[in-house]
C-alpha cells in the first residue's frame, strides 16, 4: 500500500468534472427521451436517471468535504494532502440512513476530534462507517472511548487486502508479525469494516444457502460495547497470539485477520495438520480451515475463499457442510466458539472432547455446536 498526494485544490477541478458529467448524461437521457425507437425501452432511461442521481450525491458529498477542508487548521498554508492509496473507488459514500462521511467530519471537527492527519485507512472507515448507516453518535463514541486516530490504522498499513464479494477487507498477517501486533491488527480489522454481513448472510439468492438454511442468531450491532468485547476476548484467548501466529508460521501455514475480530488461516505440515478436523477448527482466536495441502499455497487458497465469500463443499465422511456456506456464517460460528475459549480456558479442547464422544456420531447433538449454531457450521 503506497501514499498518494492529493491536490486540494484539485478538488474544485473533480467537482467541475463531475458536474460536468451529469450534465452530458441529462443531454443524452433527454435525447433518449424523444426518440420514439426508445419508446419500449424505458430500462435505458431509468440507466441513465440513475447515473444523474447518483452524480448528484456524489457532487453534494464532494462539495461538503471540500468545504469542511477548507476549514481545518492550517488549510491556508496547505496545497496538498497525503494519504494511503486506500480510499474505496466504488464505495457508496451514503448509507441506508443516507450518513455522509462529511457529516462525520462535521461533528468529528465540532467535537474536536478531528485529526490532522487524516490517512487513506482513516477516510476508508469512515466511508465503511457511511455504507452501513452507523450512527454519528456511535462514530464519537468509538473515536474518544477507543482514543481512535489515523495512526490507529498504521498496523493495517502495508498488509495485503483481500475483499469478499460484500466488499469487506481481510488483511493478510505477514509470517514475521509480532504478537501484539497482530493482536492489535485483528481488533482494527473488526473497527474498520464496521460490520460482518452476518445478519444478511442467510437471505434469498445467496448461493451457498440450501434449502431450510438460516442464521442461528441475530447479527449483533457494530458498536463501542462490541469492541470492548471483542478486545477482552482477546486478552482471555492471548496465549494465541503469544504462542499459536509463530507456531502457524514455522510450519508453513497462513493468516488473515476477519471482519468479525478473530483469525482464519490454512495450510502448514502435519503438526500444523492434526490443528484442523473435519471442516475446520477453532483454537482460541485462531479458525483452522481443514485444507492441509493448498494448492498452490495457503495465501492463495485464503484469498479464493474470502474472494467467493463462501467455503468450499466438504467431502468428509460426516457429510457435513456438504454443498458450502457462507463465509459471514462460518465466522460467526467460529467466534462464539472463540468465545467458549475464552469462558472456559485451555480446558475447552478436553470438555469438547468428552462431549463429542458421549453423542458420536451424531456431531449435531454436541453442546458446543448447538451453542455456535448448527446452522451456522453446516451441521443442519
Amino acid at each position: 500500500m503506497g501514499k498518494s498526494e492529493i491536490n486540494i485544490a484539485g478538488f474544485q477541478g473533480m467537482i467541475n468534472h463531475l458536474s460536468a458529467a451529469r450534465k452530458q448524461v441529462r443531454l443524452y437521457r433527454m435525447e433518449l427521451q424523444n426518440l420514439e425507437t426508445l419508446a419500449s425501452k424505458p430500462v435505458s432511461i431509468r440507466q441513465f436517471m440513475d447515473v444523474e442521481d447518483w452524480a448528484e450525491a456524489r457532487l453534494s458529498e464532494l462539495r461538503k468535504r471540500l468545504n469542511l477542508i477548507q476549514n481545518l487548521p492550517g488549510y491556508g498554508s496547505m496545497t496538498t494532502m497525503v494519504v494511503d492509496d486506500y480510499i474505496p473507488s466504488d464505495t457508496p459514500e451514503a448509507g441506508g440512513d443516507d450518513i455522509y462521511v462529511s457529516d462525520y467530519m462535521s461533528a468529528l471537527n465540532a467535537a474536536g476530534l478531528w485529526p490532522d492527519n487524516p490517512t487513506g485507512l482513516w477516510w476508508g472507515w469512515l466511508e465503511n462507517a457511511s455504507k452501513r448507516g452507523i450512527s454519528i453518535d456511535e462514530i464519537l463514541k468509538i473515536v474518544k472511548e477507543q482514543g481512535l486516530t489515523p495512526s490507529s490504522f498504521d498496523v493495517l498499513a502495508g498488509l495485503e487486502v483481500i475483499h469478499d464479494p460484500d466488499g469487506k477487507s481481510f488483511f493478510l498477517l505477514p509470517t514475521d508479525i509480532l504478537p501484539q501486533d497482530a493482536m492489535v491488527a485483528v481488533l482494527m480489522t473488526y473497527i474498520f469494516n464496521c460490520g460482518t454481513d452476518y445478519g444478511v448472510a442467510d437471505k434469498p439468492g445467496n448461493r451457498y444457502n440450501s434449502a431450510g438454511s438460516h442464521n442461528d442468531f441475530s447479527e449483533t450491532p457494530y458498536s463501542n460495547e462490541e469492541i470492548e468485547r471483542i478486545r477482552l476476548r482477546q486478552m482471555r484467548n492471548s496465549w494465541t497470539y503469544d504462542a499459536d501466529i509463530s507456531f502457524v508460521h514455522a510450519n508453513g501455514g497462513r493468516l488473515v485477520t476477519t471482519p468479525n475480530g478473530m483469525m482464519m488461516g490454512l495450510g502448514g505440515n502435519g503438526a500444523q495438520g492434526v490443528r484442523s478436523l473435519s471442516a475446520g477448527t477453532t483454537w482460541g482466536d485462531i479458525y483452522f480451515v481443514n485444507i492441509d495441502h493448498p494448492n498452490p499455497d495457503p495465501q492463495t487458497v485464503l484469498s479464493s475463499i474470502i474472494k467467493q465469500g463462501g467455503m468450499p463443499a466438504q467431502q468428509d465422511a460426516t457429510g457435513q457442510n456438504p454443498y458450502g456456506i457462507d463465509l459471514d456464517r462460518v465466522l460467526h460460528h467460529e467466534e462464539r466458539h472463540s468465545q467458549q475459549w475464552a469462558r472456559e480456558g485451555l480446558f475447552l479442547g478436553l470438555e469438547y472432547l468428552v462431549n463429542a464422544a458421549a453423542v458420536a456420531p451424531d456431531g449435531a447433538k454436541n453442546w458446543f455446536e448447538q451453542d455456535a449454531g448448527l446452522h451456522d457450521g453446516g451441521y443442519r
